[in-house]
C-alpha cells in the first residue's frame, strides 16, 4: 500500500506543479505590469519557475522506480521467498533415482499463491489494475526464488536436474489462471491474469539446461547470458572448477567475491 500511496503523492505533486506554474506566471504578469525593470524581474521569476519545475520533476522521476522496488519487496515477503529457497535446499538433489512427481514444497507454494490471490480479490482497497500488477510481480518473484534455490544446490546429479525441471513445470502449471481458480473451488473468485515475462518459466528453464553443458559450452553460455543472470548464478554453473571460476570472475570483473 505504501508504494501505491506514493503514486497518489506523485499525482498530487504533478497537480501542484501545474497550479504553481500558473500562479507564478500570474505573478510575473502582475509584477511586470507595475515595474519598470521588467527584464530583470522576468529573469528572476523565470528562474524560480524553472527551479521549482526541476525539483518536482526530480521527485516524479523517482516515484515509478520506487513503486516497482517496493512492490517487488512486498511480493518477496508475501510468498515467503526465503522459505522457498530453504525448502529447495532441503531436497535430495544428488539422487540416482528418477522421480515421478515434483517435490512437496511446490504444491505448498502454489497453495499459498491461491490464498494470496483470494486475499487480493476480497480486499476492497485494491482496484483491478493494482491486483493485476501485484499478481504479475508475485509470479515473477516466485520464479526468481526457484532460480536462487536451484543455483545454491552444489551436489546435484542428472536425475536431480530433471527433478528441478519437474518442480519448475509444476510451479508454472500451479500458478496458471485456471489452476488458481480451481484450487479455490471457483468460489466466485475471478481468475488472475496470465503472466508473460522474460523472467518467467523459460528464464529458469534455460538456466537448468545450461547445467548439462560440458565445460567449454558452459563458459560460452555464460558469456552469452551474463547480462541476464547474476554473477552468483553463473558461478554455480562452474561446479567449482578453478579455471572456469577464474574466467567467470574475470567476465563479471569480480575479485575476492566483490565487484570492482
Amino acid at each position: 500500500s505504501a508504494a501505491w500511496s506514493s503514486l497518489l503523492v506523485a499525482a498530487s505533486l504533478d497537480l501542484v506543479k501545474s497550479l504553481s506554474i500558473k500562479t507564478l506566471k500570474s505573478e510575473i504578469f502582475l509584477q511586470t505590469s507595475s515595474l519598470t525593470e521588467t527584464t530583470e524581474n522576468n529573469t528572476v521569476l523565470n528562474d524560480e519557475v524553472s527551479s521549482m519545475i526541476s525539483y518536482v520533476d526530480s521527485i516524479l522521476n523517482v516515484v515509478p522506480r520506487f513503486i516497482r522496488i517496493s512492490s517487488r519487496m512486498a511480493c518477496i515477503r508475501a510468498i515467503g521467498a526465503r522459505r522457498i529457497i530453504e525448502e529447495v535446499a532441503r531436497c535430495q538433489w544428488n539422487t540416482s533415482r528418477l522421480s515421478e512427481a515434483s517435490n512437496r514444497y511446490v504444491e505448498l507454494v502454489c497453495g499459498r499463491y491461491a490464498f494470496i490471490w483470494r486475499f487480493l480479490c476480497t480486499s476492497a482497497k485494491l482496484p483491478i489494475g493494482v491486483r493485476k500488477k501485484v499478481w504479475e510481480q508475485l509470479v515473477i518473484v516466485g520464479y526468481a526464488a526457484l532460480l536462487e534455490g536451484f543455483a545454491r544446490v552444489h551436489d546435484c546429479t542428472t536425475e536431480g536436474r530433471l527433478l528441478m525441471s519437474m518442480d519448475l513445470e509444476s510451479f508454472a502449471a500451479g500458478t496458471t489462471p485456471q489452476a488458481i481458480q480451481e484450487s479455490l473451488h471457483h468460489d466466485g473468485i475471478p481468475q488472475p491474469g496470465q503472466v508473460i515475462s522474460p523472467r518467467g518459466r523459460e528464464y529458469v528453464d534455460h538456466y537448468i539446461k545450461a547445467s548439462y553443458y560440458p565445460t567449454e559450452d558452459v563458459l560460452s553460455w555464460i558469456y552469452s547470458n551474463k547480462e541476464n543472470y547474476h554473477f552468483n548464478h553463473c558461478l554455480a554453473l562452474t561446479n567449482g572448477q578453478t579455471d572456469l571460476v577464474g574466467n567467470v570472475k574475470s567476465l563479471y570483473k569480480v575479485k575476492g567475491g566483490e565487484s570492482d
